[in-house]
């Protein structure tokens, strides 16, 4: 779960139940384009993504983010 939580694919709620009490998934498409835009996969990757998200009729992330105020910008811990 910390490294979901670490790359962008969920975001961790802490109560007092505990610290994965709660969990929310991010959609993989603002996910992966959190990795892309940080510099965490290549280009090549990313495009792959982006080619087989469109294959499969998947929104792109503005249209899930334009859909859906609540989509998450994907903010990554900053390396180094």
């Amino acid at each position: 779960m910390a490294i979901l939580q670490e790359v962008g694919f969920i975001k961790v709620l802490t109560t007092p139940q505990g610290a994965y009490s709660k969990v929310l998934l991010v959609h993989p498409a603002v996910a992966m384009e959190g990795l892309w835009s940080h510099g965490r996969i290549s280009e090549g990757i990313w495009q792959a993504y982006r080619t087989r998200a469109i294959e499969a009729l998947e929104p792109s992330p503005d249209e899930i983010r334009a859909r859906d105020r609540t989509a998450p910008e994907v903010s990554l811990p900053v390396e180094g």
